[in-house]
């Protein structure tokens, strides 16, 4: 495939790219991307490294499993974060708006040596990014309710490292009052 092999032969430039796209939402200071290590930059270093996962995956160089373990990395980051599901998974639309921006001049559909890259190609590459997309929603879903589980555990059970306890244990701290009805007995007709 031409498309394929356009991608592998520029990818420093097209992954570059999308990885600047794909890290906005992160940015905080100017020094996010001069410290992409492990433990310095743990968002940036996760990112960058899944992202290349996802990029050789779409080149045809990573089996299905593997990718799914790459869109797990990102996404879990995501999902912890509070992103919206829209914002999780819009790194691949990215990756979408990069690779239109490669061709976006009609002339460019042909490579240096001489194959042209088809529209075939280009409605096969965006149905598999289509998927991928599918599969991180699913996969943030999941992890969106995994952290809700584990948050009502936590409250349910009164865990003390969230400071939470059962909704029923904050009445025995309500304050007891007795109650004095003002309404009188019914003492039949003879009283």
């Amino acid at each position: 495939m031409a498309l394929v092999d356009f991608l592998i032969e520029k990818k420093p430039k097209v992954f570059e790219e999308w990885k600047k796209l794909s890290l906005l939402p992160f940015q905080d200071s100017s020094t996010f991307f001069k410290n992409t290590g492990q433990f310095s930059n743990p968002i940036a270093w996760t990112t960058e490294k899944e992202l290349n996962s996802i990029y050789d995956s779409l080149t045809g160089a990573l089996e299905e499993k593997a990718t799914d373990r790459a869109l797990d990395g990102i996404i879990r980051l995501r999902a912890v974060q509070d992103a919206s599901p829209s914002d999780s998974v819009k790194f691949l639309y990215h990756f979408k708006s990069v690779l239109k921006n490669q061709f976006k001049d009609f002339d460019k559909l042909k490579l240096k040596n001489g194959e042209t890259i088809s529209l075939k190609e280009f409605s096969e590459m965006d149905a598999a990014i289509d998927r991928l997309i599918y599969r991180a929603f699913d996969l943030y879903m999941a992890c969106r309710e995994q952290l809700f589980n584990i948050k009502l555990d936590q409250y349910s059970q009164g865990n003390p490292m969230t400071g939470s306890q059962c909704p029923s244990a904050l009445l025995d701290e309500l304050p007891k009052v007795e109650f004095k009805s003002q309404i009188k007995p019914f003492q039949g007709e003879n009283s």
